[in-house]
């Protein structure tokens, strides 16, 4: 259990995460946690990204706005395509979609804009797709 807002913050991104159901197959590395991805398995990568707090107030003692990105990149095994992992990177946009809210962990996060899924980026074994999550948690 967090103790922080910002340990909050990333315990309600990941467990709202860990609510989506993932094609069978499809791992998933959490932040801090080891990973080593198994060549030929798809998986999908987690990052929390906090972003400078915003004080909208010049009074002392007040919580700031926080916000940041979320994170999830897809990695599909190179040389099969890219729909398959195009699709895996819509789904997890769907699942934070623009007016989503996450009540988790004593914070309430708010998602204010659909999600961006990149293009796909060719590496050295894998096809990744990323998609950012931009979220915003009020005072």
């Amino acid at each position: 259990m967090a103790e922080t807002t910002e340990g909050a913050i990333a315990e309600a991104l990941i467990a709202h995460f860990k609510t989506m159901a993932l094609p069978a197959g499809v791992r998933v590395a959490y932040p801090g946690i080891n990973f080593t991805p198994e060549p030929g398995t798809p998986h999908v990568e987690l990052f929390v990204i906090p972003n400078t707090p915003i004080q909208r107030m010049i009074a002392f003692g007040r919580e700031p706005e926080r916000l940041g990105i979320f994170q999830a990149s897809v990695f599909w095994p190179e040389g099969e395509g890219i729909v398959k992992a195009t699709d895996l990177a819509a789904q997890i946009g769907q699942h934070f979609a623009r007016g989503t809210k996450i009540r988790e962990a004593g914070v309430v996060i708010w998602i204010m804009s659909d999600p961006d899924i990149a293009a796909p980026l060719q590496e050295k074994a894998w096809m990744q797709v990323p998609v950012s999550i931009r979220w915003h948690v009020y005072p």
